[in-house]
Formats: C-alpha cells, structure tokens, sequence
C-alpha cells in the first residue's frame, strides 16, 4: 500500500498507544511490534513532545526500534505501517 492510502485511513483512526512520561520502553517497543502484526497501521499520541521537531525524533526512533514504516506525523500523533 502507499504512503497516500495509508494516511487516508489513518486520518480516520483514534491512537491506540500513548507515548508519555517513560518515555521508548522495550514494553512499549514490544507491544507496537505485536499490534503491528496483528493490524496494518498504528497510531501513536506522543505526549512527551514538546514541539513537532521533537515529535519527529521519537516518531523516527520508534520506527527504526520496531522496524516499521513512518507514515506521518500530524499533530502530537504519528502513524507507522508495516512495510
């Protein structure tokens, strides 16, 4: 699927994890990893950004922790896919 489609069904869902104040746990890696096999995108709320840089830098490095693709960051959420 690409990126485009991608983020058209995304738009429509709520985040299903929080990212907050522990910060990129493995629990955290480990339980976005597994939503991501059972289910094509995942949808993060980043509460620990400050601005949308900082949101990037966790967004990017949760995607190379689980190996997932960045489809886009809007707001304080991020959306990753399976590639």
């Amino acid at each position: 699927m690409e990126k485009k489609e991608l983020k058209k069904i995304a738009s429509d869902l709520k985040a299903h994890f929080n990212l907050g104040k522990n910060g990129i746990t493995d629990t955290f890696i480990d339980t976005v990893e597994k939503y991501a096999e059972a289910h094509t995108l995942v949808k993060v709320k980043c509460t620990l950004a400050e601005d949308k840089d900082s949101l990037k830098k966790y967004a990017k490095e949760v995607a190379e922790k689980t190996e997932l693709m960045l489809v886009e960051t809007r707001g304080y959420t991020f959306t990753l896919a399976k590639n």
